[in-house]
């Protein structure tokens, strides 16, 4: 590789590097995610939540706590979808337990 090719490769480097992040269609339909995206770019918040990401993409609970995921997911979406106050009664119940229960 010559220096001129090294130069220009570097060049086109600071450029992708300085350039704005691309909006994605994802992030215009949901406020939430583009909110926590510009958290997530703020310095110190991104490193550390991206050495939490890289952790938890290792961590030997992570296949296990995504099945749990999936299923609760399966039985509390319809359940939600169809009796919604009782869903919140219950866990507002539950939550007063646990306030209660407190030592």
């Amino acid at each position: 590789m010559t220096a001129v090719e090294r130069v220009e490769f570097s060049r086109a480097r600071l450029r992708r590097a300085l350039s704005p992040p691309p909006v994605l269609a994802q992030e215009t339909t949901h406020p939430r995610r583009f909110w926590l995206r510009g958290i997530a770019d703020m310095p110190l918040v991104g490193i550390v939540i991206e050495s939490l990401k890289e952790w938890w993409s290792h961590h030997a609970l992570r296949p296990a706590s995504q099945i749990v995921a999936e299923a609760f997911r399966a039985i509390v979406t319809p359940l939600a979808q169809r009796y919604p106050v009782a869903l919140v009664l219950s866990v507002g119940a539950a939550a007063a337990a646990l306030v209660w229960s407190r030592p």
